[in-house]
């Protein structure tokens, strides 16, 4: 399968409050979940920083991004969930690689210019009282 590269910026979904996941969609190459090199060749980790604080979490594949309602088995949607754990400004940086088993061998694959690679957004406190968290 070509990769192609989307122009668009990652969007940011969910509440974006402390302790409430947020999703962070990209638009990268087109796979599908017919084809296995979409998950053995492809890697997406997403580093979150703020501060002194950072999490890298890995990312998967997710179809044409609404799967679980067109039932799409292809698409250019890859994304991560991210549990905010503190308030304030959160910054992340989404490193994507390509290659052969990319996905289980971290030094192999070369990195593919992800769109919205990096960006930011707001966290505010916890809407649930600290007395029942």
């Amino acid at each position: 399968m070509g990769l192609t590269l989307s122009l668009q910026a990652a969007t940011v979904t969910g509440e974006r409050a402390v302790w409430h996941t947020i999703t962070v969609t990209f638009e990268g190459p087109i796979a599908s979940e017919a084809d296995a090199s979409t998950f053995w060749d492809h890697r997406l980790t997403v580093t979150f920083r703020q501060g002194e604080h950072h999490y890298s979490v890995p990312g998967f594949f997710a179809a044409d991004g609404e799967a679980g309602q067109t039932h799409a088995t292809s698409g250019d949607k890859w994304r991560v969930r991210f549990t905010p754990d503190r308030p304030g400004e959160w910054h992340y940086r989404a490193e994507f690689v390509s290659g052969p088993r990319a996905a289980i061998d971290p030094p192999s694959g070369k990195p593919f210019p992800l769109a919205g690679a990096t960006g930011s957004f707001d966290i505010s406190p916890s809407p649930i009282p600290p007395s029942i968290r």
